[in-house]
C-alpha cells in the first residue's frame, strides 16, 4: 500500500495488522506540504491500494478534485479519508455521488466525531459504489461496532447543520487571526483549511508551552517531520488568545535584537 505522508499513523498501523506491505509518499517543505501533480509520475500498479487525507492530518491542507479523480482512475483501489472536509470552507469541494457513482474503487471515510464535537462517540461511515467490497468488508467488522448510543446521537446531530454551519464560520474567523498573530511572532504557519494548523519553528514550542499548562501537538512521531513541527488547535476566542500570549512571552524571552534565541538559533528558519 502507498500512503501519502507525513498523516496518520493509524492508517499504517493497520495495514501491518494485516500484513500489507507500505511504502510513503512524502509530501515536501519546499510545496507547504501539498500535493502536487508528481505523484502522478509513479506506477500505481505496484500498490495494491492508495491512502489520502484531505485536509490531511496535521498540515490541514486539501487534495485539489482534478488531482483526486486523477488518483481515483491509477489506483486499483483509493482510500481517501475526508473525515474533516466538513470543518472547512469547502464541504463541498469533491463532487461525492460522481465518487460514488463514477469511481467504485474509492472508498470515502466520513465521521460524525470531527463534524459534531462527538469525540470518543466514535461515529463513522464509509461510502463506496462497490457493494461486493463493501459486503466483504463487513465480515472482517467486529459485531455491534456501533452502540446504540452513537446510532441516536448521530441521528440528533443530522438535524444541527445550522450549528455546523456557525461553527465553520467560527472557526475560519479563529483560524485567520491565529495565522495573522503567529506569522507576527516570526512563527511559520502552513495555510490550513481545518481546525487546525501545523507550525514550524527552531523553539522547542510544544515543551515551553507546557510551563504554561498548555499541551500542543509535538509532531516529532510523523514521518518526515520532527519536533520543530506541531500541530495546534482553532479553538475559543478566549483560548486562543491565552495561546498567542503564553507564545509571545516565550518568542519575547528568546528574541534578542539579532533576531535570534539567547542560544544563537534563529525562530523560524525558513
Amino acid at each position: 500500500a502507498l500512503i501519502i505522508s507525513p498523516t496518520f499513523s493509524e492508517y499504517e498501523t493497520a495495514l501491518h495488522a494485516a500484513g500489507i506491505d507500505v511504502e510513503r509518499y512524502m509530501l515536501r517543505e519546499s510545496d507547504g506540504f501539498r500535493l502536487t501533480d508528481d505523484i502522478l509520475s509513479l506506477d500505481f500498479t505496484r500498490y495494491c491500494t492508495v491512502f489520502v487525507c484531505s485536509p490531511n492530518n496535521p498540515t490541514g491542507i486539501t487534495v485539489e478534485p482534478r488531482l483526486l479523480y486523477a488518483l481515483a482512475e491509477r489506483s486499483e483501489r483509493l482510500f481517501c479519508d475526508i473525515c474533516f472536509l466538513d470543518l472547512t470552507e469547502t464541504p463541498e469541494l469533491y463532487d461525492i455521488p460522481r465518487i460514488v457513482r463514477d469511481y467504485p474503487n474509492v472508498m470515502l471515510l466520513r465521521a460524525f466525531t470531527k463534524s459534531y464535537a462527538m469525540a470518543g462517540v466514535r461515529l463513522g461511515y464509509t461510502l463506496c459504489g462497490d457493494r461486493d467490497f463493501l459486503v466483504e468488508m463487513s465480515r472482517y467488522t467486529s459485531c455491534w461496532n456501533v452502540s446504540t448510543l452513537a446510532q441516536t446521537a448521530g441521528i440528533a446531530a443530522l438535524d444541527c447543520d445550522g450549528w455546523l454551519y456557525d461553527s465553520v464560520h467560527y472557526i475560519s474567523n479563529e483560524r485567520a487571526q491565529l495565522v495573522y498573530e503567529l506569522s507576527a511572532l516570526g512563527i511559520k504557519v502552513y495555510p490550513g483549511e481545518a481546525n487546525y494548523l501545523l507550525l514550524y519553528s527552531e523553539l522547542p514550542l510544544a515543551t515551553l508551552l507546557r510551563e504554561h499548562s498548555i499541551i500542543v501537538r509535538d509532531c516529532s512521531n510523523y514521518p518526515g517531520l520532527d519536533r520543530r513541527y506541531l500541530r495546534i488547535a482553532v479553538r475559543t476566542r478566549d483560548e486562543n488568545s491565552r495561546l498567542i500570549a503564553a507564545l509571545c512571552e516565550i518568542v519575547q524571552k528568546y528574541r534578542q535584537t539579532d533576531g535570534t534565541t539567547e542560544k544563537g538559533i534563529p525562530i523560524t528558519g525558513r
